[in-house]
This record gives C-alpha cells, sequence and structure tokens, in this order.
C-alpha cells in the first residue's frame, strides 16, 4: 500500500477557524437565556414568553453558525484537494516514478476520508478474461470509472526439468530378470521444494514403473514425474516442480548398479540447455534444475511475480491474480479484468454535513487513466455546492436577526428579549464581517 507523506495535506482538524464565529460566547449567552431569573414586578406570562423566544433564536443561530463552520472546512479540504490534483496533473505529465503519483492519490484519498467525503467501497473485479483468476483484492474504489487492468507478458514463467535416460526404456543391471538378481540396484535421491527421497529400482523396471514410483511420493518432494519415450535411445524419465523461481529439481546418483549404456545415452539431461552428466558422475546435488517466475507488465508497470501469479498495485489496490500457462503464452497486451468501486459517505455529520448532497464520485476519476479533467470538472461543481449553501446558511442566519418584533415599550433596556438577543448575536457575529 502507498504510503500516505504526513505533509503531502493538512488535517482537516487544523483547517483556519472561522473569526466572525465565537463559539464560546455564544454558548455563555444560551445558558444566560435559560438562567436569567424574572425581574420582579414583571408577570410571569409577560417574561415567559420573550424569553422563550430569546431562548429559540439562541439556539436555531448557533445550530446554523455550527453548519456553517462545518461546511467551512468541508470548502477547505476541497480547496487542498483541489492543489493536490495540480500537482498530480504536473508528476504525470513528466518522467516521474510511479510510486510518487500514488502518493499523491493516496493523499488525495486520506483528505476526503478526514472530511467525511467517503472512502469509497470494497473494489471488486468485473470481466475477468479467460485464462486468469482473481485471487485476493486489498483496497477501495469510489463509485466512478472502471479502472483497467491490462496485462502484458514479457516471458512465461517456467518450471524446474531434468531428464533422466537410462539407455532404453527399461532399466539394464546386466541381468535376465529381478529373480536372477546378484543384489543390483539402481539408486538414487531426488531432491524438490518440499523434501528429499531416496530410491532404489531393480533390472527390468520400466520407465513407467519409475516414474509411479517417484509420483507416489511428489507430496513429500514437490517433484513430479512423466514417462517419456521419444525415440530409440532416448527414452526416460522428465523430472519437474512447481513453475517460479522458488522452485527446484535435483537429482543424486547413490549406486548406478552396473546399468548397461553400450550406445552411452544414459545419464541426466538439464531440460533447459540440454547438458548430459552421465550417471557415475552424478555423485552430487550438482544436477539441479530451477524455474523461472513469471516477467509481466500490470499497466505498464513490472509487476511482483510468484510462479505464474501477478501481484500489483492499481490505483491504490493490490490485486493478486494467477496466469495459466495458455495466457502466458498470448502475445500482446490483454485486458485482464476491471476493477470498480461504490461511493460510500460518511455518517458522521460533524464530518459532512451535506452527506450524498454532495457528489464526490469526481474522485473515482483519479482512479482511471487521464482522469483528471473529469476530476477538476467534479471539484468545481462540489465546490459550488458549499458555496452555494454557506451563502444559504448565512442569509439565513441575516434573515432570523432582521426580522424579530421590536421589544415592548416598558421592557428594561438590558432585558435578553428576542429584539435585545438579536442585537446582541447580531454584533457577535457579523462584528468583522
Amino acid at each position: 500500500m502507498t504510503q500516505i507523506r504526513p505533509d503531502a495535506t493538512p488535517s482537516t482538524s487544523q483547517v483556519r477557524t472561522d473569526p466572525r464565529i465565537d463559539a464560546p460566547r455564544l454558548a455563555r449567552l444560551s445558558q444566560a437565556l435559560q438562567a436569567e431569573p424574572a425581574r420582579p414586578g414583571d408577570g410571569a406570562a409577560k417574561v415567559a414568553d420573550p424569553r422563550a423566544q430569546a431562548l429559540r433564536l439562541s439556539t436555531r443561530i448557533a445550530g446554523l453558525e455550527k453548519q456553517v463552520f462545518q461546511i467551512h472546512a468541508l470548502d477547505d479540504a476541497l480547496h487542498d484537494i483541489s492543489k493536490l490534483i495540480d500537482e498530480l496533473e504536473q508528476k504525470q505529465g513528466a518522467a516521474t516514478a510511479q510510486d510518487e503519483v500514488d502518493s499523491i492519490v493516496a493523499s488525495i484519498n486520506d483528505a476526503a476520508e478526514r472530511a467525511g467525503l467517503g472512502s469509497g467501497g470494497a473494489a471488486r473485479a468485473t470481466d475477468v478474461l479467460e485464462g486468469f483468476e482473481v485471487l485476493s483484492i486489498d483496497g477501495s474504489l469510489r463509485a466512478g470509472p472502471e479502472v483497467p487492468v491490462d496485462v502484458e507478458v514479457v516471458e512465461p514463467a517456467t518450471d524446474p526439468g531434468l531428464f533422466l535416460s537410462f539407455g532404453g526404456s527399461e532399466l539394464d543391471l546386466g541381468q535376465r530378470s529381478v529373480s536372477d538378481s546378484d543384489g543390483r540396484l539402481f539408486s538414487l535421491e531426488i531432491a524438490g521444494t518440499s523434501g528429499t527421497t531416496r530410491f532404489s529400482f531393480a533390472s527390468g523396471m520400466t520407465i513407467q514403473d519409475i516414474a509411479s514410483a517417484i509420483n507416489s511420493v511428489a507430496g513429500q518432494t514437490g517433484v513430479d514425474a512423466v514417462a517419456e519415450n521419444p525415440g530409440p535411445g532416448t527414452s526416460g524419465v522428465r523430472l519437474s516442480g512447481a513453475p517460479g523461481s522458488e522452485s527446484f529439481v535435483s537429482v543424486r546418483i547413490i549406486d548406478a548398479g552396473g546399468l548397461q549404456d553400450p550406445d552411452g545415452s544414459a545419464g541426466i539431461f538439464n531440460v533447459e540447455d540440454g547438458v548430459r552428466t552421465p550417471f557415475e558422475e552424478a555423485t552430487t546435488f550438482a544436477q539441479r534444475s530451477v524455474g523461472s517466475d513469471l516477467v509481466a507488465l500490470v499497466n505498464g508497470r513490472l509487476a511482483a511475480a510468484d510462479g505464474g501469479v501477478l501481484t500489483a498495485n492499481v490505483a491504490g489496490v493490490n490485486v493478486s491474480f494467477s496466469v495459466s500457462a495458455g495466457a502466458q503464452n498470448n502475445a500482446g497486451l490483454v485486458r485482464a479484468f476491471t476493477l470498480s468501486g461504490d461511493s460510500a459517505f460518511s455518517n458522521d455529520a460533524s464530518l459532512n454535513p451535506l452527506g450524498s448532497r454532495l457528489d464526490t464520485s469526481f474522485l473515482g476519476a483519479l482512479d482511471s487513466p487521464g482522469g483528471i479533467e473529469d476530476a477538476r470538472a467534479g471539484l468545481a461543481e462540489a465546490q459550488n455546492v458549499t458555496r452555494t449553501t454557506l451563502g444559504d446558511l448565512k442569509s439565513e442566519i441575516r434573515t432570523l436577526l432582521d426580522t424579530q418584533a421590536p421589544a415592548p415599550a416598558d421592557a428594561p433596556r438590558d432585558a435578553l428579549t428576542p429584539q435585545r438577543t438579536a442585537e446582541l448575536l447580531r454584533m457577535e457575529l457579523f462584528k468583522n464581517r
């Protein structure tokens, strides 16, 4: 997962506080409205109704001002994202390491999440091409254009391979049959990724018998065997392991048992280069073959590989998928599958009071090649929503303050009537505007 640079975008908890709002003073005013005792000589009905109106006014104004503060924070987050998108465009237009681009995208997502703009839904694979199998997906994407996963094979994975030639289709240890044996056995050790096993074969055993014996313990060695008889003097057993650089096959001859080899074709052959090692010279595990991993590009970048399994980071999502042998041999660029996600808005109104009214699907466009212009257009619409909402809220506050009925003529000048409350709030809220 791409590491988010701590200095890439400020936390929304650190955005500038609106200097025009003094929340503590508003709170004290509201408390005063609830705590002020009735004045001697005032009728209970006369005082209770204006005080109740003043309290409702103060509470309503405080709620609106809280929304103003929240949406200011949202607008600041969108401004930060706008700057990061500009930086992203500059990086994409230059010869920049992909991890720098990924870091900026991750910073944008981080800023969006902390502002309550939604982290996106779990990414999922769709339109998976035959020959590919998605093994795991770790990450999320917002709703938006699907993200393609294009694969170009550079070199297929290979499995390790050794070929044991016994000079014919069966072992000839100089005896007519097993019953004529004088105790001579052909003995060898076979090692693979999973372990090592020793085998002993008597004269007269066929290459099919030998292959069956090796396969019976394949789980203990990681080595498979196939009897092959391609032509005179070339019969033998092919040993192989799973594809990949961690996989190997090795053979050590303990005792050739007097194997008859009149034409000199017996020995251990490396399948890759065809080099032959006579049995009498193969007394160590120097006869060893190692496989290789698939080499492939995913969206133009070299992917990590383990045998025929590729792992790559696509739009901040870690994906792992296998490529069949057939698919590895297909030339050219193919679309293996696509990734898609869902929008997910925060339920925390203290972060995102606008909820789904603020369309953040533009963030998903950043996950697609060439999506910066779409993202910038969507960002402009989102900023227009926040700024329009701010204007509406401030207008509503002014309307509430300007439409209060005059105080009764006999009310004391310092009584907290709706009119007096409106005057105090107006001075507090708009003194710096």
